[in-house]
Order: structure tokens, then C-alpha cells, then sequence
């Protein structure tokens, strides 16, 4: 039987205490025996830094300290993961039951496989299920047309980042976007059509929040990979037409993934 391959999770924190003792626990409750978890968290002025504490002896590194952003957070994880697999949950956000035994023996079967993921439930702030999001198989073309891969579904092999390096510090809102497209031409992704994380859409989370400035990023993103005109002119519809563009092209993406 071959030895379990070491996973590396990563959660960059910032003020969340209301969420992230149930992203700890869905972590270390995993049955999975060679988990590394590490958390670095922003200087949170909340209750994080409590909860961290309650949970540290299942943690194997954790830091709270000011960061330059959620990017900066998570490669500073990074450059501590030893794992042979590697992905990062966000405070408010949380994995379902034997998610890590899945991941790793889809890995060790599937040598030619860089990057898996999987599908996705949307919950709110209460964890109910509002939507449930099964990407299907790999197409580079729709990537460019929007970020399909919910980020909280994603595991690499951490050599991918030896080979392409580090998440963009300069982003904010697309730094996972940006990374799937950057190797997107040259790393092989691999589609599990299981439900793995739970992505929390709540009023303070940024793609509630900050929609505008994240489809503005997005936009750009999508335009430096290759999308052209079609980047701009998505930005400016949704301008124009708001959250009514936004239903239409989830509606739409949801179609074409039928």
C-alpha cells in the first residue's frame, strides 16, 4: 500500500471570528492522516486570534501578523508547506467529510494530474445550502470566458508553483483566476465530479461586497491571458446592467456546462 502523500492546507485569515472556528474544524476533522495546516492570519482585532489558540495543537503553523492582502497571506503559507499537495480554504469557507482521501488517492492514481478539482455547494451565513455548482470537465476556451473553478474545490501538486511560482500579490480579487489561466497551457487539470467545499456568500465576503472592483480585475486578468475585447466588453455590460448581467452569465455558464 503506497504511503499517503502529505497535503498542505492553508488558511489566510482576516477577521472572520464568526466563521472560522468551523473552517478549523472542517480541516482537522478530515480523516486523513498526513495533513498540514497552517494558518496565517492578518492582524485580526476580532475573536480569530482566540479561536486560532483553542485550536493550535492540530495546527502546525500559525502567525497573525499585518499582511499586504489575501495573496501576500497566502504565499507566506506557501513558503511554509512542506506537503506534497497543496490548497488553501479561506476563514469563511469549509470542506465536506473525506474530501483530503479523495483528493490524495485521485493524485496517486493519476500521476499525470497537476491540478484537481471538484464541485461546490454556495452556503450563506447560517450554512444553508443556496446553489450547487458542478463545473464538469476542463475546457481552457470557457476559462477565459469566466472563472469556472470554484477556488475552495482546487488542489495542486506543490511543484506546479516550483515550475510557475507564487500567487500575484498585485491582485486582490482574482489572484486564484490569474493562477489557473497562468498554467493553464501547460499543467494537466484533472475534474472530480464530487461535491469537495463549502463556499460561504455572505454581505461581508468580498464578492458580495466588492463586486465591481472583482469583475473589474477579473476583466483585466482575463484580458492579459488571451480573452481581447471580450474582457472589456464584459466589464461594460455588467456596468450597465449589474447584477441582472451577472444572474444572465451564471445562468448562461450553468447552460453551456448542461
Amino acid at each position: 500500500m503506497k504511503e499517503l502523500p502529505k497535503i498542505s492546507i492553508i488558511t489566510p485569515s482576516f477577521n472572520q471570528g464568526e466563521f472560522i472556528e468551523k473552517t478549523i474544524q472542517s480541516v482537522i476533522n478530515q480523516d486523513y492522516s498526513n495533513t498540514e495546516y497552517i494558518v496565517i492570519d492578518g492582524g485580526s482585532s476580532d475573536s480569530t486570534v482566540e479561536i486560532i489558540e483553542q485550536y493550535e495543537k492540530h495546527i502546525t503553523y500559525w502567525i497573525s501578523e499585518p499582511d499586504t492582502g489575501q495573496s501576500n497571506a497566502i504565499n507566506k503559507g506557501l513558503k511554509k508547506a512542506t506537503g506534497e499537495i497543496w490548497a488553501y480554504l479561506c476563514s469563511d469557507d469549509t470542506y465536506n467529510e473525506g474530501v483530503l482521501q479523495s483528493v490524495a488517492t485521485v493524485f496517486q492514481e493519476n500521476p499525470n494530474c497537476d491540478l484537481i478539482y471538484g464541485g461546490c455547494n454556495f452556503i450563506n451565513e447560517n450554512n444553508i445550502v443556496t446553489r450547487v455548482k458542478r463545473p464538469g470537465e476542463f475546457n481552457r476556451k470557457k476559462l477565459l470566458m469566466g472563472n469556472y473553478l470554484y477556488q475552495p474545490s482546487v488542489f495542486l501538486r506543490t511543484n506546479i508553483f516550483q515550475r510557475f511560482g507564487l500567487f500575484s500579490e498585485e491582485l486582490n480579487y482574482s489572484m486564484d483566476y490569474e493562477y489557473w489561466l497562468r498554467i493553464s497551457k501547460e499543467a494537466n487539470f484533472c475534474y472530480i465530479d464530487k461535491i469537495l467545499s463549502n463556499y460561504r456568500l455572505h454581505t461581508n465576503s468580498k464578492s458580495m461586497d466588492q463586486i465591481v472592483s472583482m469583475v473589474r480585475e477579473s476583466s483585466k486578468v482575463r484580458k492579459r491571458y488571451g480573452a481581447g475585447w471580450r474582457a472589456d466588453l464584459d466589464y461594460i455590460l455588467f456596468v450597465m446592467w449589474g447584477q441582472h448581467y451577472y444572474r444572465f452569465k451564471r445562468r448562461f455558464f450553468e447552460w453551456i456546462s448542461a
